[in-house]
């Protein structure tokens, strides 16, 4: 599977979270917290992947580096920082 085939995946997995997640909290099933956290986490994914894709496009070896320097500090969209990793 290739980095498009990837970002593919992950799109469609969002779109099915967000269409999918609605009905789940109205059953009560799922926490309308729980759902967030879990949309921002397949979006952080897909920021990852979207990162990714640019920094293996690039011919500048440090342009690179900084790339996945980046990724590696702070892998989250500057909108969604809050902290993933809580449970």
């Amino acid at each position: 599977m290739d980095i498009n085939e990837m970002i593919a995946c992950v799109r469609r997995e969002i779109k099915k979270r967000e269409f999918v997640y609605p009905r789940l909290i109205e059953q009560g099933k799922l926490s309308p917290k729980k759902a967030d956290s879990e949309i921002v986490a397949m979006k952080s994914v897909l920021h990852i992947l979207s990162e990714l894709k640019v920094a293996m496009s690039m011919n500048d070896d440090q342009c690179r580096q900084d790339i996945f320097s980046a990724l590696l500090i702070d892998s989250r969209p500057k909108q969604e920082q809050g902290d993933l990793f809580k449970s």
